[in-house]
């Protein structure tokens, strides 16, 4: 056919186009050839989802579905056809399949989903399904006994429990509710098999005398169910080894203790090794390192000294573990004992973060009051406090500085604050301290400004373009609100529909990097965008950019004229919208020039791209009339290339044009022909 399109203004013309299509009939296919299912006990369900797609250019009614075969018992419709159902030409109608292997004996499990239609060549569509049900037993249905008969306290203890799972499903053990003392060897396996004696290893490591009966129990899936093993025997101490407790010690000094070695029984032993361990066990060393191996005969003790050194950093609890290897009548035995310390930094505890509450934008807070207290054992001397920035002034302290502080004593600190921005403002206040050790330490705090509305002007920047063009249009914003904590904003830009067709919206590069925009658009010329999930934040002014497909338009210059914008902080007001400007170029202009020219458009045609939909090679024809530049490019539904297919000059006559689309996502794309004779767009869509 033809098209013919008559211009009045700015240039008064008469523009035909030809017009080609090709026909193709239905066909209406499942998006797999088959569903399967995963293996699943008898506990277990599991619904899938398969899409029925309409890949001609009729309508089909779907008017029934139902489920066949041996297995049909075990699986369900979950949104059945109950009546007729249209799906339209490239449109597609979900299926909703569940699994349910209960119903079913052990073993593959198979079915079909039939699907009635009108249509004469495919009266019925099928899908075969699939899946196998296995079957969940207790390993044992009594609880497995273990007896671990004489235990040493403080040494650690290697068993294993011996199970078979007897049924089909694979047992997993997803959770272990052990005993204090008890755990799980590195080895445990993470699964039972079907039919295999496994297992179970563990440890044990006992923390007081005397006899003991333990349940330990496994939670096992798929099916919720709790395998227990009982664990018996009888603790017993022949040796012991006492922790070291080094107190609070000040990061710039070190501390002794002492840990005594003792044999309670009757029998000589030996001590084969002695280490620290743990993550502080750098700090900690032997004043003389024991000769090794030590003798301890029946009944006798020997003493270790031990030192902490802290590190610099150091603070809080550095706590270790001294481990030693004993022979006991030919056994050997591993024992623990704690080394315990606080590392303390010499500085006065604030409490954490301390919020001083607020004040108007460049104006002075009244007097707020913090204080800090001395919580260690020793003296502290505080020789000043330094403020964080010049928003801070101190005012008096109690002590006046400088000051010694007993333990226990605390410093109480006046000060003011003067907010420079609005929203809140952290800050900090140092402590300068030169005993028992010389630090400086801050202290946190937080302080809000506020005041009158902040007047902010939004403003389109100016754009240019021909057509078939797809431009970026800027928003700009008149100041800096990016440390105001705007999670949200939304607004308006009108535009001339005649001239503009929006396409997208961008966000890289800009204030908006960081958060979710979306947008749409009405007939009349109005755009409405917002963005939010995250928080604006840049070192441009730039708020974001709206993307529109350039078209002929009725004049050269259109206006951008933003509107209607609101931000996510209450303080901040549009004060002021600023207008932008988009000017066609290569337009027809009162000399004559035009953009169109009817000898030109006709030079080139192109056909469908077949097969469509696409799901890997495609193919589609293009004619050039007469000698002539061809460039053939993909473009997404943004307007962007994303792939170039031809570019250079093209004989008269057909050219077949091949485009791979294995690595484009699904979705819906356009391709663009452009030669000196004109421009043409076919849609395609890519499956996966």
């Amino acid at each position: 056919g033809k098209l013919c399109l008559v211009f009045d203004r700015p240039c008064p013309d008469t523009v035909c186009v030809s017009l080609e299509g090709d026909a193709i009939d239905g066909d209406i296919i499942f998006a797999v050839p088959e569903l399967r299912f995963d293996t699943l006990a008898q506990c277990e369900s599991q619904l899938r989802t398969v899409e029925l797609r309409n890949s001609g250019s009729a309508p089909v009614t779907l008017q029934g579905s139902t489920l066949g075969g041996a297995g049909a018992g075990a699986f369900v419709i979950v949104n059945p056809v109950t009546a007729d159902e249209v799906v339209p030409p490239a449109g597609s109608r979900e299926f909703r399949l569940r699994f349910q292997p209960a119903a079913a004996p052990d073993g593959l499990v198979t079915a079909i989903l039939f699907v009635s239609t009108d249509a004469p060549k495919q009266p019925v569509v099928e899908l075969p399904l699939e899946g196998t049900r296995v079957t969940q037993k207790t390993p044992t249905p009594e609880p497995m006994q273990v007896a671990l008969g004489g235990v040493l306290l403080g040494s650690t203890v290697s068993f294993s429990a011996e199970c078979v799972n007897t049924g089909s499903a694979v047992l997993r053990v997803t959770d272990m509710l052990l005993p204090a003392g008890y755990a799980a060897d590195a080895g445990m396996p993470a699964q039972l098999i079907p039919r295999r004696i496994q297992s179970l290893p563990f440890v044990f490591t006992p923390a007081v005398e005397g006899a003991f009966v333990d349940t330990l129990r496994l939670v096992l899936q798929p099916c919720d169910d709790t395998l227990r093993i009982i664990v018996s025997g009888d603790v017993s101490r022949p040796y012991t080894q006492s922790d070291a407790d080094f107190g609070e010690t000040a990061v710039c000094m070190m501390r002794g203790a002492r840990v005594v070695l003792r044999n309670n029984s009757g029998e000589e032993m030996e001590i084969l090794a002695l280490a620290v361990e743990g993550g502080f066990a750098s700090r900690y060393s032997f004043d003389q390192p024991p000769t090794l191996p030590l003798t301890l005969a029946p009944h006798a003790a020997d003493t270790l000294w031990l030192t902490l050194t802290p590190q610099p950093g150091d603070r809080g609890d550095v706590s270790a573990v001294l481990r030693s290897d004993v022979r006991i009548e030919g056994q050997l035995y591993t024992f623990r004992s704690a080394l315990r310390a606080s590392v303390f930094d010499g500085g006065l505890d604030f409490g954490g973060l301390t919020d001083l509450g607020f004040a108007p934008i460049g104006e002075e807070s009244g007097v707020v009051t913090i204080t800090g207290h001395n919580r260690s054992g020793y003296l502290v001397r505080v020789e000043e406090l330094q403020p964080g920035s010049p928003r801070l002034r101190i005012v008096a302290t109690e002590p006046p500085l400088p000051a010694t502080l007993l333990s226990g004593d605390s410093l109480r600190v006046q000060l003011t604050f003067t907010p420079d921005m609005q929203g809140l403002i952290a800050d900090s206040l140092f402590t300068v301290v030169t005993s028992p050790c010389p630090v400086r330490l801050p202290a946190a705090l937080q302080f809000e400004g506020r005041g009158d509305l902040l007047p902010v002007e939004l403003r389109a920047g100016d754009v240019r373009g021909a057509v078939d063009d797809t431009v970026a249009v800027p928003l700009f914003l008149s100041r800096d609100i990016t440390g105001m904590g705007i999670t949200a904003f939304s607004g308006t830009l009108r535009y001339d529909a005649s001239m503009l067709y929006p396409v997208g919206i961008d966000a890289d590069g800009s204030l908006s990097a960081g958060m979710r925009a979306r947008w749409h658009s009405d007939t009349a010329g109005v755009l409405v965008f917002a963005a939010d999930s995250g928080r604006l934040a840049g070192e441009t002014d730039m708020l974001l950019r709206l993307r529109f497909l350039v078209l002929i338009g009725s004049d050269s210059v259109s206006v951008l004229r933003p509107g209607a914008a609101a931000f996510s902080h209450p303080a901040i007001a549009i004060s002021t919208y600023g207008d932008g400007r988009f000017t066609l170029t290569d337009f027809c202009f009162a000399d004559g020039t035009r953009l169109l020219s009817t000898e030109r458009l006709v030079n080139i045609h192109a056909g469908m791209v077949r097969p469509s939909p696409v799901r890997g090679m495609a193919r589609v024809d293009v004619t050039v009339e007469s000698d002539a530049a061809l460039r053939v490019s993909v473009l997404d539904m943004q307007g962007r290339e994303v792939r170039l297919l031809r570019d250079g000059d093209a004989a008269a006559g057909r050219h077949e044009i091949i485009l791979d689309a294995a690595a484009l996502p699904a979705g819906s794309y356009f391709l663009l022909f452009r030669s000196s004779g004109g421009t043409l767009l076919r849609k395609f869509t890519v499956l996966r």
